[in-house]
């Protein structure tokens, strides 16, 4: 179950961490303004449209992080292309060790 007393302390800290506050992130709107403030710091239930715009606000902040507190808070600069590449050439290491184990077997076998 999600705990909004933690949910409150990760958007404190993801906000500081990012130097916004409720202004800032409705845009300057001071109804919207106000809304967020008081979901945020006060005992109010925190709505679905107050987590987008704190989502839209931070497009780096992981979900994950945010809901369950699981993870870094931040997603790091790669992009998903990089990360593709990544996991693509560490893909092709372990086929490459994996042939070399099973040549090895091979070798052993036939002596």
């Amino acid at each position: 179950m999600l705990s909004e007393i933690s949910l409150r302390s990760r958007i404190d800290l993801a906000m500081r961490e990012k130097n916004l506050n409720p202004r800032k992130i409705s845009n300057g709107d001071d109804t919207l303004s106000r809304k967020v403030y008081y979901q945020i710091t006060q005992q109010k239930t925190i709505t679905a449209d107050v987590l987008l715009l704190i989502l839209d606000a931070i497009p780096d902040l992981r979900t994950e992080w945010l809901f369950r507190g699981e993870g870094e808070p931040f997603r790091t600069g790669e992009s998903i292309e990089d990360q593709l590449a990544a996991i693509q050439e560490r893909l092709s290491a372990l086929e490459g060790e994996r042939k070399n184990d099973y040549n090895q077997e091979t070798v052993a076998a036939t002596d």
